[in-house]
């Protein structure tokens, strides 16, 4: 089995932070988030006994989904101040997406007789879905930040070092003949960040 992705998100937003105390800021924002997403499933499967062969099967399944999506972005992010330039932050940021899948699938089945014989090829699926639907994104982070302000306190160097999770709800189209099977997909790992502020 081989998979590829190609992830792309835009993400839009207005915010302000404010002290609500002395060690601690708050930031809400709002927005708009965009995505397109492609994915790539291919399997193969070789069937048969193993010694002697009298007949190999090979199926390949190609199996292919394309998502494109926009909708509204807001969340909350805060910063503990425990020194002068350093904090803990936590991100949270939520957005439901107006989405647009187009999944295909395709299956092609190699018979021959035995090893000696040449396979005969036969395409024994091969279709394609669309679907609209609304894709709930939910994004949470948490980690460590490092804040510099200089030229008499109007810029700010922003560096921050966390994790970050993202749950894509529903997001899982794949066709799949068997049954229909939704699932989400769950993407996460260290996140660094560099920022400039005026």
């Amino acid at each position: 089995a081989e998979f590829e992705q190609h992830f792309n998100v835009l993400d839009l937003e207005l915010g302000r932070n404010f002290f609500i105390s002395r060690s601690l800021t708050l930031r809400p924002h709002f927005g708009l988030k965009s995505a397109w997403i492609k994915d790539d499933l291919d399997l193969d499967y070789i069937f048969g006994p193993t010694s002697p062969q009298p007949n190999v099967n090979k199926w390949d399944l190609d199996l292919d989904q394309k998502m494109r999506a926009i909708g509204l972005r807001a969340g909350l992010d805060s910063v503990w101040h425990f020194a002068k330039h350093w904090g803990v932050y936590g991100d949270l940021s939520i957005s439901p997406l107006w989405t647009f899948f187009h999944s295909r699938a395709k299956q092609i089945e190699s018979v021959r007789a035995n090893t000696a014989s040449p396979y005969l090829t036969v395409t024994t699926q091969n279709t394609s879905a669309k679907n609209q639907q609304i894709v709930t994104v939910i994004e949470m982070s948490l980690g460590l930040t490092y804040m510099t302000w200089f030229y008499k306190d109007r810029y700010q160097l922003t560096l921050q070092a966390g994790w970050e999770e993202q749950v894509w709800m529903d997001y899982n189209l794949l066709i799949n003949t068997v049954e229909y099977r939704a699932g989400n997909m769950n993407i996460q790992g260290l996140t660094i960040k560099a920022g400039f502020e005026f």
